[in-house]
């Protein structure tokens, strides 16, 4: 390896490339999650978003971030490239500190989805096919222009009813 990045505490259950690969996600199993730079290759986000292990992370679109926890819990956020600068970058494993999840400033929670997390199976998301019948588009408020539409998405997760299904 070129350069070996070090901050989670516990073993790491998710790792995500995004914004043209100028980012990297990682989330491990006490729940951090933890977006790093890639060029300068330190921290620009620090959260604990989940009280279980992280099962999987993803990107949607270059502005919001998807995480999914073992706490039965998947977790739209808002985290574009103007949003770092306000957040924690203090590291789990950075020594000689008490750090718990209450101390670190989470990015805006646009969505909050109570799911069942069965056999440590992680999301999977695609993006609504274009000659898919008309849904209108969702705008999220709150951004710089006050209006950021939001492309559809499908996010497949285990069936808590039939193992063999997905919902």
């Amino acid at each position: 390896p070129v350069y070996v990045l070090r901050g989670h505490s516990a073993q790491i259950n998710s790792v995500h490339f995004l914004r043209s690969n100028s980012r990297l996600l990682t989330g491990d199993a006490d729940g951090w999650v933890i977006l790093w730079k890639i060029s300068s290759r330190r921290p620009v986000a620090v959260w604990k978003p989940h009280d279980g292990a992280l099962l999987g992370a993803g990107a949607w679109g270059s502005d919001r971030i998807i995480t999914h926890g073992r706490d039965n819990k998947l977790y739209a956020w808002k985290l574009g490239a103007a949003d770092e600068a306000g957040l924690t970058t203090n590291l789990p494993v950075e020594a000689g500190q008490q750090i718990d999840g209450r101390s670190h400033r989470a990015p805006w929670l646009l969505h909050s989805l109570n799911i069942n997390a069965l056999n440590f199976c992680s999301f999977a998301m695609c993006y609504e096919h274009h000659d898919a019948p008309s849904v209108p588009h969702e705008t999220i408020t709150g951004s710089a222009d006050n209006s950021l539409p939001v492309d559809p998405i499908l996010i497949a997760l285990p069936s808590a009813l039939d193992s063999d299904a997905v919902s």
